[in-house]
């Protein structure tokens, strides 16, 4: 499997950027805001940032470079027609139900979708459209200045201890009086932790080591958190009648990538066999 860690790169930079916008735009227009109105700022945000990171092309040049750097690794050269394979490859962002997200109090599903792409046999490369699915179920909480973080309900309590594995706690904090100007956001993982914990940090609001948007969007697509488990996302990240939002890396409606991956393949494997077809030349001669 090749890493697309330029994908990756580029990607959690777009997160980074949205998350700054959206701090932005909450004080900007909104005083005190709710869990499920920083959320859904967020994610207008980053489906804005990774929008015009498609439409620059940005998406399609980093998948490229990662699939150059492969080849470069395996066989010293990439193909030319790589460029061909990559275009048309965008970010979308689907929203679901994020509406909701106040009647589920602050909770919802992240879901990161990639391409996976493979060198077989030497050059053939193999393309799963949607080969990588990670996702996180994320438990939001907000803080106003000077008071108490708002605290788990008897149903999160009831329901979250058997999904802490694949959990994060997302805290949305104001450090003025006013209560506009949002700290940055931290997550907190909560594998390996129990309920009774993340029960008291919010109650104390003393914190165990977190993560930043960042570290936390590039652990999902290295697969270091979250959960690749179809039934799991299914069942309980990105659940029909839930709030979710979702990050999709493919190509564009009505993009067919497969007629461009055969033409390389078919032309990787011809320049392959040309220098043992000359040598068993010269020897008839």
């Amino acid at each position: 499997m090749i890493d697309l860690s330029e994908l990756r790169r580029l990607v959690v930079q777009e997160f980074r950027e949205a998350e700054r916008r959206a701090r932005e735009s909450v004080s900007r227009t909104l005083r005190q805001a709710r869990e499920e109105e920083v959320t859904a700022l967020f994610a207008t945000e980053v489906e804005r940032e990774l929008e015009k990171a498609s439409n620059s092309g940005a998406i399609a040049f980093a998948v490229r470079t990662d699939l150059e750097r492969a080849y470069q690794m395996q066989r010293g050269s990439a193909p030319k027609r790589l460029a061909q394979v990559t275009n048309g490859l965008i970010a979308r962002v689907s929203r679901h139900g994020l509406a909701e997200e106040r009647k589920t109090g602050g909770d919802f599903g992240l879901l990161v979708v990639e391409p996976l792409f493979r060198l077989r046999w030497g050059p053939y490369l193999e393309v799963e459209r949607v080969g990588r699915k990670r996702g996180i179920l994320v438990q939001a909480k907000r803080c106003l200045h000077g008071g108490r973080w708002n605290q788990l309900t008897d149903k999160q309590e009831q329901r979250l201890p058997e999904r802490m594995a694949y959990a994060a706690l997302l805290r949305y904090e104001f450090a003025d009086v006013d209560n506009r100007q949002l700290n940055e956001f931290r997550w907190t993982l909560l594998a390996q932790r129990e309920i009774s914990e993340a029960i008291e940090w919010l109650r104390s609001g003393n914190f165990p080591g977190s993560v930043d948007t960042a570290d936390l969007v590039a652990g999902l697509s290295r697969g270091s958190y979250g959960t690749d488990d179809p039934q799991i996302i299914e069942r309980n990240i990105c659940v029909d009648a839930g709030p979710s939002v979702v990050v999709e890396v493919d190509w564009e409606e009505g993009t067919d990538p497969g007629p461009s991956i055969r033409s390389l393949n078919r032309d990787v494997t011809w320049r392959q066999t040309q220098p043992e077809k000359v040598r068993i030349h010269l020897g008839l001669s």
